[in-house]
């Protein structure tokens, strides 16, 4: 029983001795309990025996990220997303500099920001973005299909084709996923 009430201690201790281990640090990186939940619900995701498992998964992995720890950032995060749900891009977009700003290693906030300006039409800022997200979020299949999308959109088949098996590697039942053998039924990829 003592080496149980020393490991808690201890536990406790480093809890307090560092926050970061507690929640999200002050940049938006996700807390130690967090990280461990993406990373149980990707296990989960990559072994999902059928494709409504996966979108069950899915969406549970999009809870994760578009919920962050800390509640300002949260507030912020549902205020871009409802201003973005009623197209007010620039709204979201002043929200999502401020959390990309102020929270420099949220990846959702560069994630939601690569998303309003691909809907803007923007597509290199929103590569730009999306390199961000993935930079720190490397699992991160919504940026890597995106990726794709904007790659179509630049008539550019073989990267899109990268992007959306890369996004595969991590989400096998990706939506997009019909679209590597469509263009690769089309033509030879360049």
């Amino acid at each position: 029983m003592r080496p149980l009430l020393i490991l808690v201690g201890l536990a406790a201790t480093l809890l307090l001795w560092n926050p970061a281990l507690a929640a999200e640090d002050t940049l938006g990186v996700p807390s130690l309990a967090k990280a461990a939940r993406l990373d149980d619900l990707f296990a989960q995701l990559k072994a999902a025996p059928n494709e409504q498992d996966a979108i069950e998964i899915e969406q549970k992995i999009w809870v994760e990220w578009t919920t962050p720890e800390d509640p300002k950032l949260a507030n912020l995060m549902d205020q871009a997303l409802a201003a973005r749900r009623v197209a007010d891009y620039d709204k979201a977009l002043s929200i999502l500099d401020q959390m990309t700003s102020e929270w420099s290693g949220y990846p959702e906030g560069w994630n939601q920001r690569a998303t309003v300006h691909f809907l803007k039409g923007e597509l290199e800022k929103s590569l730009a973005d999306i390199a961000e997200t993935l930079t720190r979020e490397p699992r991160h299949f919504g940026s890597l299909a995106g990726r794709g999308m904007i790659r179509l959109q630049q008539a550019k088949p073989a990267l899109a084709v990268q992007s959306i098996l890369a996004a595969m590697e991590y989400h096998p039942y990706l939506r997009e996923r019909g679209l590597v053998k469509a263009l690769m039924d089309k033509a030879p990829l360049r």
